[in-house]
């Protein structure tokens, strides 16, 4: 999708932060799950295309993450949702921000990459086919978002990523260590 007003309030945000000590961000990375604490975090709001093979522009273009966090060994790609109730995730998103991470953070030799999911609440982020998930039901979530992923992209996934059949077979909660979230309402009790 394009860049809508969801976008743009992101950005925003992100750019606010820049404004604020590093211990607002720390504490908003803390409560989303984050162990340990960002020194001189570099913060860019509406991130931009990005490819799988990494900046190979031929490849499949995977998502527009809304921004992302980094320092010297940690990437965090920021996805918000939910300035609408109704807003969730797209087809296979999560799995496709996973993969821009990991390939990102391995092309600029960071240790370290997380995916932060901002929402309104953690209830209903993602539909696939008629079923919604929570969540809470984050094994079945990734499952949804995997085989989403491979149905959108096909042939052309296997060929840009040749780990692709791996990347199937990793655990949930491996994964799982990968993913921070926290809520708008989370992060107004920060700020208050």
């Amino acid at each position: 999708g394009g860049r809508g007003l969801e976008d743009v309030l992101m950005a925003d945000f992100l750019n606010s932060l820049d404004f604020l000590p590093t211990d607002f961000l720390n504490e908003l990375l803390h409560r989303a799950g984050l162990s340990g604490e960002l020194i001189d975090p570099e913060i860019r709001g509406n991130a931009g295309n990005y490819y799988i093979p990494h900046e190979d522009t031929a490849g499949i273009r995977l998502a527009q993450p809304d921004g992302w966090i980094a320092e010297k060994n940690n990437l965090i790609l920021l996805e918000a949702k939910g300035y609408r109730k109704s807003a969730g995730l797209n087809p296979g998103q999560l799995a496709k921000e996973y993969l821009i991470a990991r390939e990102v953070s391995r092309a600029a030799g960071m240790k370290n990459f997380y995916i932060l999911l901002i929402a309104e609440n953690l209830e209903n982020v993602y539909k696939s086919g008629r079923r919604k998930y929570n969540w809470s039901e984050f094994d079945e979530l990734w499952a949804a978002n995997l085989f989403d992923l491979e149905k959108s992209c096909g042939e052309k996934l296997k060929d840009s990523l040749p780990d692709w059949e791996k990347v199937k077979k990793l655990s949930a909660d491996d994964v799982r260590a990968n993913f921070l979230q926290i809520t708008w309402q989370d992060i107004a009790q920060i700020a208050a």
